[in-house]
């Protein structure tokens, strides 16, 4: 894959810097998206702390840690090896502590079905990633997530 570097305007009001450091779990087993979000959130200078897990066994391990904080906001892509999107959200609906915590999910997939078990699972939220549109991805997050929500604080 080759990659490319990311860039907005920063005349658009959208694209101000925040002020406060947003606490992002990022789990996605997929390296090229990996690299795509970091220099994406970098390009909007979104202010943040990004954590990457590349599995559901591992998101869940690590999101049931107790002595760690617990992110703000969780990008969970669907299709991971181990355990897949779907089931760490019903983990993570399930448990009195995490269930709170926002989660957008990712993925290449348009089918409707998906969009619409992960909506019916609890997803806050559904993105369809592409590489064509991966800029319009992470501005949609800025804008929808970090611009208008006030995020729940979670521990």
């Amino acid at each position: 894959m080759t990659r490319t570097k990311v860039t907005y305007s920063q005349e658009d009001p959208a694209h101000r810097p925040t002020h406060r450091r947003l606490k992002i779990l990022l789990v996605e087993d997929n390296e090229a998206d990996v690299w795509l979000f970091r220099e994406a959130f970098e390009a909007l200078r979104i202010e943040h702390e990004l954590e990457i897990c590349r599995d559901g066994e591992a998101a869940l391990n690590r999101l049931r840690r107790v002595a760690e904080p617990a992110p703000e906001i969780i990008l969970l892509d669907i299709n991971m090896p181990k355990i897949d999107g779907f089931t760490v959200l019903t983990a993570l609906r399930a448990d009195p502590r995490l269930c709170a915590i926002p989660v957008i999910m990712l993925s290449s997939s348009r089918d409707q079905n998906d969009v619409r078990r992960a909506h019916e699972l609890g997803a806050n939220s559904y993105l369809h990633k592409s590489v064509m549109d991966f800029a319009d991805l992470v501005g949609d997050f800025d804008r929808y997530w970090l611009r208008r929500a006030e995020l729940p604080r979670i521990g």
